[in-house]
């Protein structure tokens, strides 16, 4: 389903939502990532929603559950190829 990013006016294809309550599988995948080839390779293997530079959007919910995801994405906005949201209730509580 696309969504409009609002800062950028821009529509946005393709949204891999990676709850990582839902998906405890997803926490013991990223927390090895190295880089943020490793972490796109991991990425592409938790979601079926494909991964199309500028056109999409990836969603990390719940990341408390994984500290050390904070810092990967950090690598992956530095890449730039795709958008990043990620929300945390420890983060959206305060």
């Amino acid at each position: 389903m696309p969504c409009l990013l609002p800062e950028h006016d821009k529509l946005v294809k393709h949204t891999p939502f990676i709850n990582l309550v839902e998906m405890p599988e997803a926490v013991e995948l990223f927390k090895g990532a190295k880089n943020s080839s490793d972490m796109l390779l991991r990425l592409s293997a938790i979601t079926s929603v494909l991964l199309l530079k500028g056109e999409t959007l990836v969603f990390f919910d719940e990341v408390q559950q994984c500290p050390d995801i904070v810092t990967a994405i950090k690598f992956l906005v530095n890449d730039g190829s795709y958008r990043y949201w990620a929300e945390s209730w420890t983060l959206s509580s305060s």
